[in-house]
């Protein structure tokens, strides 16, 4: 008992943490891109059963970020930015507590667990996903996608059926949210081989191979819904995929944060990086 309010505790500190770096934003308006949510809600099932059916405007498949968008956070919300802000946040703050319990059935210690979800809560990444409603998506995703791999490693487990189709449900409603979870399957693999602690690797193969099935299936879905192209041939297009030097040279600085480094971001305070090399520490020892 004492240990868990010790643990309690400290996710309460981490939580205080992240509400000190991010919570400056909620005096900001909306950045542009929110604009994009706010001007075209749902109004009716069947506008939800077309965003399944086909792709948005920007060849994007997130049929369950436009529902939420809809129907729970401009209802809520509205156009006041003080409570736009707090769904990310509290998403945010949600989902990094989602990092600990995974990180605790696969890291060797309740110490690596907490620092995992440090790194987390705390990346450079967050300063964009907390910054306003634009990445509904992202954080939306990446709460099915924690819980997913956390109810798959209760069914691998416990080898339990109803605790593997609630996982299987909560991975295609991730894919529903945002393209990246397409990559869940590579991540079942890892986290199942590191709860597992020795090579179940045709047990592991098993427990992911209708994931991998989902993804495959989606990709192909994409592909047919595209014509044959995941990115778009057109330069002017958001998507549109650029592997020149001098692009990649331009986003070097994201691709930093993309990987949790301790990056600067001008939306992020500068003392963040230092909190990041901290964390990181307990990790690599």
């Amino acid at each position: 008992m004492r240990r868990l309010t010790w643990t309690a505790s400290l996710l309460i500190v981490l939580a205080a943490i992240e509400t000190a770096v991010f919570a400056p934003h909620f005096r900001q308006f909306f950045c542009g891109d929110s604009i994009y949510w706010f001007s075209r809600l749902l109004e009716t099932p069947s506008d939800l059963l077309d965003r399944f059916r086909e792709l948005d405007d920007l060849g994007q498949y997130r049929p369950l970020t436009f529902a939420f968008s809809s129907w729970v956070v401009w209802p809520a919300a509205g156009l006041d930015p003080f409570r736009n802000h707090i769904f990310p946040f509290l998403f945010h703050a949600l989902n990094t507590a989602l990092v600990f319990a995974l990180s605790r059935r696969v890291l060797a210690s309740e110490g690596k667990a907490l620092a995992a979800a440090a790194l987390f809560g705390l990346s450079p990444v967050a300063a964009y996903v907390t910054y306003d409603n634009t990445f509904i998506p992202d954080y939306l995703y990446s709460f099915f996608y924690l819980a997913a791999l956390i109810v798959l490693c209760g069914a691998f487990r416990t080898r339990c059926p109803g605790r593997y189709a609630a996982a299987l449900l909560l991975f295609l409603a991730a894919l529903s949210c945002k393209e990246a979870a397409v990559t869940f399957p590579a991540a079942a693999l890892v986290v199942l081989r590191l709860q597992a602690g020795k090579p179940e690797w045709r047990r592991i193969a098993r427990h992911v191979a209708p994931f991998a099935l989902g993804s495959a299936a989606y990709l192909g879905w994409h592909l047919a819904l595209k014509g044959g192209r995941l990115f778009p041939a057109d330069p002017n297009q958001p998507h549109h995929l650029d592997v020149g030097w001098t692009n990649l040279r331009s986003k070097l600085p994201m691709i930093g944060q993309a990987f949790g480094l301790p990056v600067h971001a001008d939306i992020q305070p500068r003392w963040l990086e230092l909190l990041l090399l901290t964390a990181i520490a307990p990790i690599l020892l």
